[in-house]
């Protein structure tokens, strides 16, 4: 068994990470494959990375007379009074929300099940020509599924309770995709739990995790049966 987990990812990144794997002969036929989504998915936005790798592109091109042009807005950026007032914007949600590219011709919600929805289409159809065993499991969410924090707490990574909006925006994310086809919703994996099942808005608790696995194996052994 090999995990090929990456941070950030969403089901089109992990397409084409599955895709590679293929090409590059590290997957084979009979093999499970293990998709968790669902927290990052956001339709067709830019991957997290992108922009850094666009910068960086653009650097490496760039006549070395003209480099200024590159590194005077990194400079700007770093300055105090810059990273002050972006900490003050992120804390209060000041900071406006960017419409990107080809995600404009989709209204929000279709753009989220839309992408969501064609991506397990597509890595559905390559699994059942390669004669792999694949599975699409929608994780559970903070605050929606098993027990969150009640108040925030401080430690090697601060936790805080989720705003109103934020709560709101993560429900209706929920609510769009447990109504996509062909996943495996497993979000009452955590339901009834007393323990603590997050250690952020993001990353469950090691118990949490062992609830999740112990979902995943049930289903699959019974499918496999």
């Amino acid at each position: 068994m090999k995990n090929f987990g990456r941070g950030s990812y969403f089901s089109s990144q992990e397409n084409i990470l599955f895709q590679k794997h293929i090409l590059n002969k590290k997957i084979k036929p009979e093999d499970i494959i293990i998709f968790l989504d669902g927290i990052n998915e956001n339709g067709n936005r830019n991957s997290r990375n992108t922009g850094f790798l666009f910068e960086v592109n653009r650097a490496l091109n760039q006549d070395y007379w003209d480099m200024y042009k590159f590194t005077f807005p990194i400079f700007f950026d770093s300055l105090a009074i810059n990273q002050f007032i972006k900490r003050v914007q992120q804390k209060y949600n000041l900071q406006k929300k960017t419409n990107l590219g080809q995600a404009s011709i989709f209204k929000p919600t279709d753009n989220l099940k839309h992408v969501y929805e064609k991506n397990i289409l597509i890595r559905d159809g390559i699994c059942k020509n390669l004669n792999l065993h694949c599975y699409s499991f929608l994780q559970p969410f903070a605050t929606i599924h098993g027990k969150y924090f009640e108040k925030p707490t401080l430690g090697a990574i601060e936790n805080r309770v989720l705003n109103v909006s934020e709560n709101k925006e993560l429900k209706e994310k929920y609510k769009i995709l447990s109504e996509s086809k062909n996943i495996i919703d497993i979000t009452n994996s955590l339901e009834d739990t007393i323990f603590l099942s997050y250690v952020d808005g993001v990353h469950y608790s090691p118990l949490a995790n062992e609830k999740i696995s112990n979902k995943i194996y049930s289903i699959i052994l019974d499918k496999l049966n």
